[in-house]
């Protein structure tokens, strides 16, 4: 009796059979076999980093279409990455404990006026070690612990007025070292505990007037002495400062 050829699994038949099934079965094995690989990987690329690191862009700096109003410690947080301002910047925290402007490490120019007005516990402006460029005022008015603003020690020109007044506890004007244009005028008055600014003797040109009057810890002859240093096209006046000469 004739029984039909049976096969191993891709093998050889187990009794001899059909050389044309045989044929079949091998192309059908070799099939299978070359389809598959082993290796799902998805080729050369595959598991590499992703390459957008959304993270990463968070945390870059970049230029901030805006105007910015500070109250409180939190609305610093928004401006961080902030690397201009192209509006107004307004510091009015009259009824705060905030003693310092935190760390704004991108921050290098503001497109209009930096404003620093009444801000009664701030002591100091370190926070501004960055900025370069104002693109208006920079007006820094009664701010009653203000000791310093060695925060600004990179600033290099303002395009509007420049405004130190009503300072009580201001001692030196040393974060200005590095600002050599004011546009308009520099203004320094009624800073009661003021004994130098040293710190505007490297302004090469004042495009304006020059007014260092009414700050009773300032020795006159040293605020003359600054003041004949600094070449300016409009008004001076350097007066009533009575201080104690060395």
């Amino acid at each position: 009796m004739n029984r039909r050829p049976t096969f191993s699994s891709c093998g050889h038949p187990a009794r001899t059979g059909s050389a044309l099934l045989l044929l079949l079965l091998l192309a059908a094995c070799g099939s299978n076999l070359s389809g598959s690989s082993g290796d799902d990987s998805g080729g050369p690329f595959a598991g590499s980093p992703d390459s957008s690191d959304d993270d990463d862009d968070d945390e870059a700096c970049r230029p901030c279409d805006m105007q910015v109003t500070i109250s409180s410690i939190e609305d610093f947080e928004p401006i961080v990455v902030c690397e201009s301002i192209s509006g107004a910047f307004i510091v009015s925290m009259t009824g705060t404990s905030v003693n310092t402007i935190p760390d704004l490490p991108c921050l290098t120019s503001i497109g209009s006026t930096l404003s620093i007005r009444g801000a009664v516990a701030l002591q100091d402006l370190d926070g501004f070690s960055q900025l370069t460029e104002i693109g208006g005022a920079l007006l820094i008015e009664q701010n009653d612990a203000l000791v310093d603003i060695d925060g600004l020690i990179r600033l290099e020109r303002t395009a509007a007025a420049l405004h130190v007044s009503q300072n009580p506890s201001l001692l030196h004007l040393d974060g200005l070292t590095g600002l050599a244009f004011v546009q308009d005028m520099l203004l320094i008055n009624g800073n009661a505990a003021l004994t130098s600014i040293d710190g505007i003797r490297n302004v090469d040109q004042i495009d304006g007037s020059l007014m260092i009057f009414e700050n009773p810890d300032l020795c006159q002859d040293h605020a003359v002495d600054v003041a004949s240093e600094i070449p300016i096209t409009g008004f001076l006046d350097v007066s009533q400062n009575d201080g104690i000469c060395p």
